[in-house]
């Protein structure tokens, strides 16, 4: 038997000790336990399931996930997955040296969201997702997932980890090609943080007027938004979920989506009034996602991805990296552009 053998031998192994763990702490009767992407489809008479490890960063929210997930069944919102707790109680369900969850199946398929009609569903339905978590109760063991009245320690970090990844790069015995353009480009990059960091400290207007906070998916990719035929947007994999204004998860989903168009105005247009149709942004709304666009968190995510002291995946890492690199003055440029009609509430002519 060769390598790949082994390797269908060992997953084979793994599910069956899944299967027999989840029917065990569920009291669920698995008829089959199939892998997809990073999860397990489970299947049962009593249901399709999702099984899921959970990120080490995650762990530590895991409960807030519950209760928010709970919270917007409860209003009427079942277009997140649900978490079930086993039957001892735990949400996060540990096996051996990791930790599990298991939540319900989500109906739809990836949303392509270069379609138009996508895109503009997928708008409305994060619009909808939050408008439904205002409200939500938070309670003092929520706080790994808050991140509201951060903005001004994520800001300073980044700048530091652009200095430390900058340094890293600088002291490269032969410099690869993504540290000679780190270098090269290193102060528009620092100029865009010094730029939404003077922004924020100018903005003259205290955190408790900012407006409610909502429950952000914080990682709003295609993969994670699912689309069915009717056109209904679920949101999965909400292990990078936080507690926070909404212009994090709208700046997150500009920048993502809009990669995937060629950074086209007319398209960002399209995204934003979408939707402002479910819930309108205020003068001030458009103020702090000015500030989210113009901060380039995703680009230092990338580059501490691969200069950080825990790189993992670093051939990954540093594809995305340099991807980002080659398109990063474009991106910046149009960001600029787009933060400022944003914030002014004119559309691009």
């Amino acid at each position: 038997m060769g390598a790949s053998g082994d390797d269908a031998r060992r997953d084979g192994n793994l599910r069956q000790w899944l299967r027999r763990a989840v029917e065990t702490a569920f009291g669920l009767r698995v008829t089959s336990l199939v892998p997809v992407r990073s999860a397990y489809k489970v299947s049962s008479p009593q249901g399709l399931f999702c099984l899921r490890e959970v990120r080490r960063q995650a762990q530590a929210k895991l409960f807030f996930l519950h209760q928010m997930t709970e919270f917007l069944w409860g209003r009427g919102f079942p277009r997140v997955p649900r978490f079930f707790p086993t039957r001892a109680g735990e949400v996060g369900w540990p096996l051996g040296s990791r930790v599990f969850s298991l939540s319900g199946w989500l109906p739809g398929e990836e949303c392509r969201l270069e379609r138009r009609a996508d895109m503009e569903a997928a708008a409305r339905g994060l619009a909808a997702l939050h408008r439904a978590s205002v409200g939500f109760p938070l309670r003092p063991e929520h706080a790994p997932a808050v991140r509201w009245g951060m903005w001004a320690e994520e800001m300073a970090e980044g700048e530091r980890l652009l200095n430390a990844c900058l340094q890293r790069a600088s002291a490269a015995p032969r410099p690869a090609s993504l540290d000679r353009w780190l270098i090269r480009n290193s102060p528009w990059v620092a100029g865009r943080i010094a730029k939404a960091r003077e922004g924020l400290a100018e903005l003259a207007v205290p955190l408790a007027e900012w407006g409610p906070g909502v429950f952000c998916h914080n990682s709003l990719y295609y993969q994670n938004i699912l689309v069915d035929p009717g056109r209904t947007i679920c949101f999965v994999d909400l292990d990078r979920a936080v507690w926070d204004h909404r212009a994090r998860d709208l700046a997150h989903f500009l920048d993502r989506y809009l990669q995937r168009v060629g950074w086209r105005e007319d398209l960002a247009y399209a995204a934003l009034n979408a939707y402002s149709e479910v819930w309108p942004l205020s003068p001030l709304d458009r103020q702090l996602l000015y500030l989210r666009l113009l901060f380039p968190e995703r680009l230092l995510k990338r580059l501490w991805s691969h200069y950080g002291p825990k790189a993992k995946e670093l051939r990954r890492a540093t594809a995305r990296v340099v991807h980002l690199a080659r398109h990063g003055r474009q991106r910046a440029a149009f960001l600029e552009r787009l933060a400022g009609w944003v914030e002014s509430g004119r559309p691009p002519r």
